[in-house]
């Protein structure tokens, strides 16, 4: 009986509820669309060649390495630390900010390798930056 009814609660709940219940759910999603996403600009980049601000391999590097994992690796360890090392569980707030955040940074990223535009590609990695020392200082505390 008590499962059945765990099971319509989490029926009833919004999606919104659902995807902030756990650190990992809004940051592996945010991963997999990140993903998605930098393997779409990169294979339109393959398919018509253009010039860039940068080296398309300095892009691809930067891209691919600071796009997708950020939100992987904060998922994990969102969802972690507080059961390694006893803390208190990561506040929604800041799990759902460290997601947007580094979303904001990736389609300034994106936006700026599409564009050949630096001043994107700068603001695009400053704010990447600035969400990967405020999802450390986050864990640290």
């Amino acid at each position: 009986m008590l499962r059945a009814r765990r099971s319509t609660y989490k029926q009833n709940m919004s999606a919104f509820r659902q995807l902030a219940a756990a650190p990992h759910r809004p940051l592996f999603l945010g991963g997999l669309l990140a993903l998605l996403a930098v393997t779409a600009w990169w294979a339109l980049w393959l398919a018509a060649p253009r010039t860039l601000a940068l080296p398309p391999a300095w892009l691809h590097g930067w891209l691919f390495l600071y796009g997708p994992f950020p939100f992987f690796i904060f998922g994990f360890l969102y969802t972690v630390f507080p059961r390694w090392f006893g803390t208190a569980p990561v506040s929604a707030r800041v799990f759902i900010i460290t997601a947007l955040a580094l979303g904001a940074g990736l389609l300034a990223s994106l936006a700026g390798a599409a564009l050949g535009s630096l001043m994107r590609l700068i603001v695009g990695a400053a704010l990447t930056t600035l969400e990967l020392a405020f999802g450390l200082a986050q864990l640290a505390r």
